[in-house]
């Protein structure tokens, strides 16, 4: 068992009131820095001012201890300054706050905050990625909660219990979510950058997809359907960025190509227009976002494991 504690620098923007701590310098990623050092045995201390200390370090404590030996500014501070700051613990956390369960995940009420309700469930929520291994749920939670009030934060693990490298914290408010975003957003810890930004819901995301795109594919062409067709058939909807007609090693159409516009609206409206659009001779136009590869390989494997289903099925009924 090791704690690990995380030291951030940099020089804090002029006439704010976060300036004496150590997460006040996350608006300068150029010169904020998160350190991660191992220590063992580690009985807490009160709270000590060194305000006169380049930046804080911040030892940590083994779970079950009475405080955390925390060493930082704390002037000017709200009433959340007195948790750790990120990288305080791994492993099993047993004393995270009087209001964590031991799984490590905050449960709703915890903080000090004053319990404003947001705008939207989501509305709160953040999500943090390039996370350092060796930081836990303990160590999220001791450092956001200077931001306010959390409801929940959680830092996702693979089936072995390791970190995956990213988390998520929700605040009871939109405001402390926006705080914690300009401050710690571009930190490095341990040469990683940590990223962090609002939480979008899948939904949401999916959503955002499904209209958020310029490229397209399109198939079921004519063999003799060039890219000049191609142009000419898609131009309307907007200005076309490329456009191309696949063909196979004999220059023969491949009866499929691709068209990228300049906006994503020009995108939509294409599908709109075009897609089942009759060629004629029982044929008609297939028009769709063009998938990446990853999203290829997942198509590819979904209709995989559809076939065997069915094939299954099959056997099954026989």
């Amino acid at each position: 068992m090791f704690v690990n504690s995380m030291t951030f620098r940099g020089n804090p923007a002029p006439n704010h009131h976060y300036a004496g701590h150590p997460l006040a310098t996350a608006h300068h990623p150029q010169q904020a820095q998160l350190h991660h050092h191992a220590a063992t045995g580690q009985t807490g201390g009160p709270m000590t001012h060194h305000p006169s200390a380049a930046h804080g370090t911040h030892p940590g404590a083994h779970p079950g201890s009475a405080n955390n030996n925390l060493h930082h500014a704390t002037s000017g501070m709200n009433r959340h300054a007195q948790h750790a700051p990120m990288g305080m613990g791994s492993g099993n956390i047993t004393s995270m706050s009087p209001h964590m369960p031991n799984n490590g995940s905050v449960m709703p009420g915890s903080g000090s905050g004053s319990g404003a309700s947001s705008s939207s469930p989501d509305s709160g929520k953040i999500y943090i990625k390039n996370l350092e291994r060796s930081i836990d749920n303990k160590a999220v939670y001791d450092t956001f909660s200077v931001f306010g009030n959390i409801l929940n934060c959680n830092v996702a693990k693979d089936e072995d219990g390791n970190s995956r490298g990213y988390g998520f914290v929700h605040f009871d408010s939109e405001e402390a979510a926006r705080t914690a975003i300009e401050k710690v957003n571009g930190m490095l810890c341990n040469n990683q950058k940590v990223h962090v930004v609002k939480f979008i819901p899948r939904r949401d995301r999916e959503q955002e997809k499904a209209t958020q795109f310029r490229n397209l594919y399109v198939k079921n062409l004519s063999e003799d359907f060039t890219d000049q067709h191609l142009h000419e058939l898609f131009e309307p909807f907007g200005r076309i960025t490329s456009h191309r007609v696949m063909l196979d090693e004999e220059g023969r159409s491949r009866r499929f190509g691709f068209v990228a516009f300049e906006n994503p609206q020009s995108a939509v409206s294409a599908v709109i227009g075009l897609n089942g659009k009759s060629l004629g001779d029982n044929k008609f136009l297939y028009v769709a976002r063009a998938l990446n590869k990853i999203e290829r390989q997942q198509e590819i494997n979904r209709k995989l494991e559809e076939r065997k289903r069915q094939k299954a099925g099959q056997v099954f009924y026989y």
